[in-house]
């Protein structure tokens, strides 16, 4: 078993483009501090009762120890089990750090609330994501194109979805990613999402053309040849393979989800 410190910035990556949101309504809170403190609020009523949680999907483990760090950079030690499987990373940040969350978006720009999957949010918004990931010390000023978001429930005060837009090098395209958790569900007082889905737009950009078009080929002759064999589960399995990636290589979009299938709650047994 390897032991693995949940890094900070990967907790707070993430969230889904918006409408643009009318005013609050009378009654709504009007302020992003107001909203930032809601959310910790929540999240130390939720989880300061629970030394840990163990959330499992698939039979790999992510075994949360809840830290006694004040800095608020890493409020969850994570220990994966087995380390290397491929939903253990994102069993590994099933959990946002709010702490920090908060703390870096109690400046960020209220604007207002949308409708996300069904459910009233709250959008808070700041162009300076380093203010929000942890940075310490002297922070560069926000390159164009950046932009972080944070979608809070209205009624729960829960993070429901994290958004980031940055650029690389000199890409005209920006690359976005999202990180949107939902089916929210109590176990013994503890409420957490029990799915987490990861969306990758722009990645395309990060290919060169020519090799664009060489692996879509290739790709293009393997889905062929396959479909023309019986169906079976394995063949269907990759068949899924070559279209998700023939849609990263195309459209630029990668996706990729874990849904849990046992939570336990507790200090987790040491090996």
């Amino acid at each position: 078993m390897r032991r693995s410190a949940l890094p900070a910035f990967l907790a707070l990556l993430a969230l889904a483009a918006c409408n643009d949101a009318d005013a609050p309504p009378t009654g709504d809170l009007q302020t992003a501090q107001a909203v930032a403190e809601r959310a910790s609020e929540r999240f130390e009523q939720n989880v300061g009762h629970a030394d840990g949680f163990t959330v499992a999907s698939d039979g790999v483990e992510a075994r949360y120890t809840v830290t006694d760090d004040t800095t608020g950079l890493e409020t969850f030690q994570v220990d994966l089990v087995p380390p290397d499987a491929p939903s253990a990373q994102l069993l590994a940040v099933l959990v946002p750090n709010v702490r920090l969350l908060a703390r870096g978006l109690r400046d960020a720009d209220l604007g207002g609330i949308v409708s996300r999957d069904g459910r009233r949010a709250y959008v808070l918004t700041t162009n300076n994501p380093a203010s929000v990931l942890g940075a310490t010390g002297a922070v560069a000023p926000p390159e164009p194109g950046q932009e972080f978001r944070a979608y809070v429930d209205a009624e729960t005060f829960d993070v429901i979805e994290l958004f980031q837009s940055f650029t690389v090098d000199t890409l005209s395209v920006p690359l976005t990613q999202r990180f949107i958790y939902s089916d929210f569900q109590t176990t013994d007082e503890l409420t957490l999402p029990h799915r987490l889905r990861v969306v990758r737009e722009g990645l395309n950009a990060l290919i060169p053309a020519e090799t664009r078009i060489v692996q879509e080929g290739e790709l293009g002759m393997q889905r062929q040849s396959l479909s023309q064999r019986p169906a079976s589960p394995a063949r269907d399995a990759r068949l899924a393979e070559i279209d998700a990636e023939l849609r990263r290589i195309h459209d630029g979009v990668e996706e990729v989800s874990v849904v849990l299938d046992a939570v336990r709650v507790g200090q987790p047994a040491t090996e």
